[in-house]
């Protein structure tokens, strides 16, 4: 039996009741767009299309109608052919165009006082898949209509080229469309993606974003970060220094995918901005060039991907300038992970490779299936690779095929989540709250958090945008004064997420040169709200204001913004390097604090911990011993101060604690009672610890790669053993690897390029904290006095004859009133 016969009653209701839909956006403050689409097969053979268009801008509207048939061909006679043709026009399920029927309409409106030229263009393509006929009407201005879906949903495409309105038309949702009789046609589900481009510097990524942009019709010409034209290098500080330094949204759609795009800075100095990007994105494109391949950045951000779980498509650029075929770039790459595949048509067997159970469904089969391959991607077990040139515009369609077809899509629920992931002000100083929705839909007015409403919601291009009347699940948005929210924030029933894992090394001062110093802890303050990681600290003793960043260019960029954004013409002094402290003994620290008419005592015990785990928490104390409300309220007060060592005052980090006892007064006990114990108990642990000498100080380590000249590699290597690294040769490209102290190697740079006559390239990326490889030096250089760092004391305070007293840090075990836990 021709199955294709069975689709006589679909068409017959088509025919019948025919389908109406409208299109409608609001691109810009009283301007609207509009589109009624009718459509009625007339017979087995033609199509009738009817559209009513209405513009109106502000008082000014004009509206075209037109209703024109297409002829198509006949669907009885297909069957046979396309049966016979199936193998060619399918790929992973999706059907090709078949047949393709064009009808260009052009007409004038005036907008404002000046003339726009409007050209409609509709196109219906004719699928066929699996015995099933698809017709896809296209509407070029944007404008795009599924016509007839069956068990297949075609995605709507959106090409917006040869349309001056192209400039405000940035952003559209479609609605299901209607028959006749008011029930709904099959949703045509557009699949956001919301996708980071992260690369190191000069691995030519903006250039890709451009392609992208410019590939989907979204850019009439390409710009170059060399001419400072580049579409998302909008600040005057990047077209300057021709880098990314900010994070930018530009969206773009090709076939059935709605692809926000995040282009990320590629400066090591600028990790953190890339970082706050990662924690909202569906998938990440990682940019390496076919020259360089694997930089110490290029680890350091590929350790980030996984650390987020970022599913992560690798796209190899500036192919045309490398002698090394795909295959060698492909194995060096899977230095990286083992799981770098490239997607060339060939990659079946290797993707099946990379799990057992995968294995063996292609064993049995001979083939996988397109879920399968999703599965991998989504798990990170598999990372498709593409090849081409951004700057010639090659290998870009099969990237945007590849996440069309690949790219995971968002899990969403029906709740309201949403994450913020960036802090922005304006030039007119809005601030501006970058999120993402994860659940559910956001709607202008809705109220965000307990007391303040999302009065406006806005979706970026670049520097322009349009306001939006719903964010759905999957989709970003910048909402403007909103108060008090911060990176990485929680909003629903999402949670906080976790402190970032990439924090600066190095601490600047600055010098005011005349500015009024409180402007400029004003203006540090603003800064800091965009960039946590600044964290600005004013010491009133010394009447000093303090930065922490990741190196020099980051430095140089601050002090720009200074003086442009405030004003300030200021500088900073020599950065010195942030160290940080742990415990290498497991002790049982107690603080008690008894002052009259108040009472806590607490007992945690400190255990070392794994190296960059940072400080965890719990409790082991017993209901029997303090309430649960007790131990929630000292878990929570540990977990929200910054806890100083006492060697030089550094923070302390990679420590276990534990809530082992404590005691409260049902009379006495009031809120900050047991913060007050808690910090003391963690104190007094430390200075029982440094009496025993149990504690370390810990200081940040560069990850280098450094290449010189041949004749200057005794130099180096020397270099490199005065600064305590250690280091490896490569002995085909006379090139150093290794590890190096950051305090030792900070400036070394400059050095290079003085001894090399320019013409050696140190790349430094931050790996972590190690031990300090002169500590005694460090600590007796160190001025801190543990003692004298009253909100930080190890002191405890009892009470005696109705008055408090204090007991030096040594005398608390045996003035403890709950015993210790270790004894």
């Amino acid at each position: 039996m021709d199955r294709h016969v069975e689709l006589t009653p679909f068409f017959a209701q088509l025919r019948q009741d025919g389908m109406s839909g409208r299109c409608q956006r609001d691109v810009w403050p009283d301007h609207r767009m509009v589109a009624d689409i009718d459509v009625r097969i007339v017979n087995r053979s033609q199509v009738e299309v009817g559209v009513n268009v209405i513009a109106k801008v502000d008082v000014t509207s004009a509206e075209v109608c037109m209703k024109r048939r297409f002829d198509v061909a006949p669907f009885a006679d297909l069957g046979k052919h396309f049966l016979q043709k199936l193998p060619s026009f399918c790929h992973f399920g999706r059907p090709r165009p078949v047949k393709i029927i064009k009808l260009v309409q052009t007409f004038h409106l005036e907008f404002c006082q000046f003339p726009v030229v409007w050209q409609i263009q509709f196109t219906i393509v004719h699928f066929f898949k699996n015995f099933v006929h698809l017709f896809h009407l296209v509407i070029n201005t944007a404008y795009i209509i599924t016509v007839i879906g069956t068990n297949w949903q075609l995605q709507s495409l959106v090409f917006s080229q040869n349309s001056v309105l192209n400039e405000l038309l940035c952003y559209n949702t479609f609605r299901q469309y209607e028959r006749s009789d008011g029930t709904l046609f099959p949703q045509t589900t557009v699949k956001h993606i919301v996708t980071g481009i992260i690369a190191p510097v000069d691995s030519g990524k903006t250039t890709l974003t451009e392609a992208l942009l410019y590939k989907a019709g979204e850019l009439k010409k390409l710009g170059r970060v060399d001419n400072g034209d580049a579409f998302l290098d909008f600040e005057e500080l990047e077209r300057k220094r021709g880098i990314t330094i900010f994070s930018h949204q530009a969206n773009l759609t090709w076939k059935n995918l709605q692809l926000t795009l995040l282009d990320t800075p590629g400066h090591v100095d600028f990790v953190s901005q890339t970082e706050q990007v990662l924690r909202v994105l569906d998938c990440a494109i990682m940019v390496v060039s076919a020259r360089d391949l694997i930089t110490s950045h290029a680890r350091t951000l590929w350790n980030l991907l996984d650390f987020y779980h970022v599913p992560t498509f690798v796209f190899v650029n500036k192919l045309d300038l490398s002698e090394l075929s795909k295959a060698d770039i492909v194995q060096r790459l899977k230095q990286l992970d083992q799981g770098i595949v490239a997607f060339d048509g060939t990659e079946t067997e290797e993707l099946a490779e990379l799990d057992d159970a995968l294995l063996e469904k292609y064993l049995e089969n001979d083939s996988i299936d397109r879920t399968d391959v999703l599965a991998l991607i989504k798990q990170r077990k598999a990372f498709p690779c593409f090849f081409g040139s951004a700057l010639k515009l090659e290998g870009i369609d099969a990237l945007l095929q590849g996440l069309d077809d690949f790219a995971p899509e968002l899990e969403s629920r029906n709740e309201f989540s949403a994450r913020v992931f960036k802090i922005s002000h304006t030039e007119k100083n809005e601030r501006l709250t970058w999120l993402r929705v994860f659940g559910g839909s956001l709607h202008p007015k809705d109220m965000i958090l307990d007391d303040q409403k999302a009065n406006e919601l806005r979706v970026y291009d670049a520097k322009r945008y349009g306001a939006a009347k719903e964010i759905v699940a999957g989709q970003i948005c910048a909402i403007p004064n909103l108060k008090e929210t911060f990176v990485g924030q929680g909003l629903g029933f999402l949670e906080n997420d976790a402190a970032s894992c990439m924090t600066p090394v190095l601490s600047y001062a600055l010098n005011p040169n005349g500015c009024d110093l409180h402007a400029c802890l004003v203006a540090l303050k603003e800064l800091e709200d965009e960039d946590e990681h600044l964290h600005v600290v004013w010491s009133k003793q010394l009447n000093e204001l303090r930065v922490q960043l990741m190196g020099p260019i980051q430095l140089e960029v601050l002090q720009q913004i200074l003086k442009d954004r405030y004003e300030l013409d200021v500088s900073f002094e020599q950065g010195r390097t942030l160290y940080k402290e742990t415990i290498t003994q497991t002790i049982e620290g107690v603080g008690h604090f008894e002052p009259l008419r108040h009472y806590a005592e607490a007992h945690l015990i400190m255990e070392p911990g794994k190296l960059g785990s940072g400080l965890v928490f719990s409790s082991d104390c017993s209901l029997e011993e303090l309430d649960k409300n007790w131990q929630n309220q000292i878990l929570s007060c540990l977990k929200s101060k910054e806890h100083l060592g006492v060697l030089i005052g550094a923070p302390l980090t990679d420590v276990k604690i534990t809530l082992a006892t404590g005691r409260a007064s049902i009379k006495h006990t009031v809120g900050g009672d047991f913060r007050q114990a808690s910090g003391r108990a963690v104190r007094q642990g430390l200075m029982m610890l440094k009496k025993r000498h149990g504690l370390k100080l810990l200081e940040p380590w560069y990850r280098f790669v450094l290449k010189v000249p041949e004749e200057k590699l005794g130099r180096a290597m020397n270099d490199i053993q005065q600064m305590s690294g250690t280091f490896s040769l490569d002995q085909a490209t006379g090139t150093l690897s290794g590890l190096a102290p950051v305090s030792e190697m900070q400036s070394y740079a400059e050095t290079v390029r003085t001894y090399t006559h320019g013409k050696g390239l140190l790349e430094l990326s931050v790996d972590g904290y190690r031990q300090c490889h002169n500590e005694q030096e460090v600590v007796s250089n160190s001025s801190y006095d543990p003692l004298s760092d009253l909100e930080n004391t190890p002191q405890s305070v009892f009470c005696a004859h109705g008055a408090g007293y204090t007991v030096d840090w040594s005398d608390v075990p045996k003035m403890a009133h709950v015993p210790y836990r270790s004894s």
